[in-house]
């Protein structure tokens, strides 16, 4: 894919939503715990833009702030508005920090899950292109009249009824706006429908993918609904005995179990940075006898409680083929180092293995995390290396704190 660099419009005031967004930027409104502009900035990253330059105005400062304190796998810079300039205005400015030829424009308040590839379709690059998105009523946004690739016209606001939109994701050559002085307010819908009589100045690729503009509070409600089933979570898993607690040897009472320094800590400052906890644990304890199924749910319970209720959710292997009794001796894909638990829980919690941590103390908790794709693999004062699998050796759990992100 040619495009790499994307610019988010994000400096609008969003006066719509304010009723519910109170004292934020409009697309710093969060979804599930997260701020919509790092979902959308998600969203295109795996789509292959590797460079985001965020234009920004109104409380550009609680933006800015925010993403210079994340670590992200994209570079992000800025372009700040020191005056309300309009879409095409803003758009000018920030094409001053794209370094290639043409540039992905994206709307910070609307989520348009479209396919860059499509764009393979067109031959010529050299005229801006619009993302289009279907819908059963056009009033909120205008309509386009659209004929195979060409936009013939940009109807006003007062349309009704179903029809084709403007996305809000738009392809633009950097050269289109060389006629055009810096710090100018202009509008890019207005300019791309005064230019479509020349030399068919504008095109259209009408996209099915999902969308969603959380400009208005009845959509940013629909939006918390909507998004959280498509927007994948990140996860820290973490291996129990030697992780969570001391590992004393299969254990499974209260009066046995001392929580590791730090562990407590630890969660509670995953959990601040939206983290979803799982634990992921081998318990052969189980399948040798010494304690049943009914005893560990007890003192996971138990234990969960001890820590705050941070833990989301724990999975357990009792199965062992070699020392298991009666139905518990047998081999599992559950078992680490096998990825089976972690397998499951990402499908049921939908996870993103490469956002996620796992913390073990056994090289058969990083092979699993491994086989999971787990991105972040610690392992907890253990110095075996004879293994392919590229981990991070941590000495303690506040060392783990450094990898939270």
């Amino acid at each position: 894919m040619f495009i790499k660099e994307a610019i988010i419009l994000a400096g609008g005031r969003g006066t719509r939503l304010r009723s519910v967004i109170k004292d934020i930027p409009k697309p710093m409104a969060t979804i599930s715990g997260k701020p919509f502009l790092e979902i959308l900035i998600e969203l295109f990253e795996n789509k292959g833009i590797e460079r985001f330059i965020i234009s920004v105005g109104y409380l550009s400062d609680y933006i800015i702030d925010h993403f210079k304190k994340k670590k992200l796998n994209v570079k992000i810079t800025f372009s700040v508005e020191k005056k309300p300039l309009g879409t095409g205005g803003a758009i000018r400015l920030a094409m001053n920090k794209i370094k290639g030829d043409y540039a992905l424009i994206l709307n910070g308040d609307s989520y348009f899950n479209v396919e860059l590839n499509d764009l393979k379709r067109l031959q010529d690059m050299k005229k801006p292109t619009i993302f289009c998105r279907y819908v059963s009523d056009v009033s909120r946004y205008g309509k386009l009249i659209v004929n195979g690739n060409k936009i013939e016209k940009f109807a006003e606001k007062n349309s009704n009824g179903p029809g084709i939109i403007n996305g809000g994701v738009y392809v633009l050559p950097k050269k289109i706006f060389d006629n055009y002085p810096l710090n100018t307010n202009f509008s890019i819908e207005s300019e791309l429908s005064k230019n479509l009589t020349k030399n068919n100045y504008a095109r259209a690729i009408v996209s099915d993918g999902y969308f969603i503009d959380i400009g208005v509070p009845e959509d940013y409600d629909r939006a918390q609904n909507e998004l959280k089933k498509i927007v994948k979570k990140k996860a820290l898993f973490l291996d129990r005995d030697g992780v969570v607690n001391v590992d004393h040897g299969y254990v499974h009472k209260s009066e046995q179990c001392v929580l590791m320094d730090g562990i407590v800590n630890l969660l509670q400052k995953a959990k601040a940075l939206n983290y979803i906890i799982i634990i992921i644990t081998n318990q052969s304890g189980i399948g040798r006898g010494y304690y049943s199924e009914e005893e560990f749910h007890l003192f996971m319970k138990w234990l969960n409680k001890s820590l705050g209720n941070l833990i989301d959710d724990y999975y357990f292997c009792p199965f062992h083929e070699d020392y298991g009794i009666g139905k518990y001796k047998r081999k599992s894909f559950d078992r680490k180092p096998n990825p089976g638990m972690i397998n499951k829980a990402i499908k049921y919690h939908n996870i993103d293995p490469l956002n996620s941590i796992f913390i073990g103390d056994n090289i058969s908790d990083m092979v699993a995390a491994n086989r999971a794709n787990i991105k972040c693999k610690l392992l907890l004062r253990n110095e075996e290396t004879n293994t392919k699998v590229k981990f991070n050796i941590i000495r303690n759990l506040k060392e783990a704190n450094d990898y939270l992100i």
